[in-house]
């Protein structure tokens, strides 16, 4: 498996931080990515010698942290919120993450503008104070040796590439740079993967990895969907990334939908040479029927709406 393929804690909700470590270690990962939310690392809840002890436990393990991810998906913090308190309270926690992020050695903080999209500000003034708060979490960051790695997202001020070249070039600080999630890339009409890397190559800090079936935002292991992964790998390698790419599922069976993804993505990474198409049957093949693919998205989001999750 190669070490530059980070396994999410996302899909290990189901047990504390230490647990997951261990669980992710054990299957064989060498990077992690640390959901920086309760269950897992919520920053308010690790004093700074606890902080050092996880490090430990971390290097213990065989692990390197890749990025803290400080947004789950739930609305508790949205940098476009019409209070300023709740505005306030988020630009707090990304820093919070920078500051663990700089002692567990993580060089990358995820960010997403909001979620949902505030409905009752104009676009405009949600826009400035995504803004204001994503330069705030940059200065500070920065200072850090940390990079704010932002990514779009459906339903909020920054959803596509464009949007998110946009916001770092509207904050204009080093600091803030680009996480291309590549699942939610490949799923909107109005975004590409290929396309995103090189709309992104000057900023692009960090990936995130995971399928769908072109119907809803599944959290499938790379390589279960219909997304395309050898052209975005050329695309990866055409602009010089050699960041860490991480797995982040919602699956039944993390353990092994995790392996799975990962080891599918470490092909890809190998050589870092001219890839076969990587759709089932190739560019020219028989793909699976529009059909199948729409009854399999909708098993999976009934899986994940029977266990209350979803991002």
């Amino acid at each position: 498996m190669n070490g530059r393929v980070a396994c999410s804690t996302y899909g290990y909700r189901f047990l504390s931080l230490e647990a997951a470590l261990e669980r992710i270690a054990g299957n064989g990962f060498r990077t992690v990515d640390i959901i920086g939310t309760r269950p897992h690392l919520l920053p308010e809840d690790y004093s700074a010698s606890e902080l050092r002890d996880l490090r430990a436990r971390i290097d213990q393990l065989g692990l390197r942290v890749s990025a803290i991810t400080a947004f789950d998906g739930h609305p508790f913090w949205h940098f476009t919120a019409a209070n300023p308190r709740h505005r306030q309270a988020t630009v707090d926690h990304v820093k919070a993450c920078a500051d663990v992020a700089e002692a567990l050695g993580a060089p990358v903080v995820q960010a997403i503008t909001e979620v949902p999209i505030a409905q009752d500000l104009p676009f405009s003034t949600a826009w400035d104070h995504a803004v204001a708060g994503l330069r705030a979490c940059a200065e500070h960051a920065a200072a850090k040796g940390v990079t704010i790695a932002l990514e779009g997202e459906e339903n909020n001020v920054v959803r596509t590439s464009a949007d998110i070249r946009r916001m770092i070039e509207a904050v204009d600080h080093p600091g803030l740079g680009a996480l291309l999630e590549i699942g939610h890339a490949a799923l909107m009409a109005t975004d590409d993967p290929v396309h995103a890397v090189d709309l992104l190559r000057d900023h692009l800090v960090y990936c995130h990895a995971r399928d769908n079936y072109g119907v809803a935002d599944d959290h499938n292991a790379p390589g279960d969907g219909i997304v395309d992964w050898a052209p975005i790998f050329r695309a990866l390698h055409s602009v010089g990334y050699t960041g860490d790419i991480a797995v982040e599922l919602l699956v039944p069976n993390p353990d092994g939908a995790t392996v799975n993804g990962a080891t599918f993505l470490s092909g890809f990474l190998a050589d870092e040479q001219p890839m076969r198409d990587s759709r089932p049957g190739g560019a020219n093949g028989n793909r699976r029927a529009p059909r199948e693919r729409a009854l399999r998205a909708r098993r999976a989001r009934t899986v994940h709406t029977q266990r209350g999750e979803g991002r």
